[in-house]
C-alpha cells in the first residue's frame, strides 16, 4: 500500500485531470499560506476556484469527504483571502470545491465536485 503522501499526490494529480476535463484552467497547485495549504487553484469561467482534494484507500476512518469539516473550511477561507489579496488581477468571484477520491487497486470511486459557496 502506498504511503499517505504518495496517495495524496496521486489523488491531486487525478483531481487535476478531472477538473481540466470540466474546462477549468489550473493556475497553481499546492499553495501554502500560514493558514492552510490549497491543493489546486483554478479558474472556472469568471470564478476563482480553490480545490481541496481528499484521497483515501479505505473507509476505516470514514469517507474522504467527511474529513473536510467546518474547521478546515474556515482555514481554507483565510488562506483564500490571503491568496486573493496577493493576486488582485484574478477573478473576484471565489468558490471552494472539494474532490474526494476513494482509491483501491481496481478502481477509483469519485465523489465528484462538491461546491461550497
Amino acid at each position: 500500500m502506498a504511503d499517505k503522501d504518495t496517495l495524496g499526490r496521486a489523488g491531486e494529480k487525478y483531481a487535476a485531470k478531472l477538473i481540466r476535463e470540466k474546462g477549468y484552467k489550473i493556475i497553481a497547485t499546492n499553495i501554502k499560506t500560514v493558514f492552510s495549504e490549497v491543493d489546486i487553484v483554478a479558474i472556472d469561467n469568471d470564478t476563482l476556484v480553490f480545490v481541496e482534494v481528499k484521497t483515501r484507500s479505505n473507509k476505516i476512518f470514514g469517507h474522504p469527504l467527511e474529513s473536510v469539516g467546518k474547521r478546515k473550511i474556515e482555514r481554507l477561507k483565510r488562506a483564500i483571502k490571503t491568496y486573493s489579496k496577493n493576486n488582485p488581477k484574478l477573478p473576484k468571484r471565489l468558490r471552494i470545491d472539494v474532490i474526494s477520491l476513494l482509491v483501491n487497486k481496481k478502481k477509483v470511486d469519485e465523489s465528484r465536485l462538491v461546491k461550497i459557496y
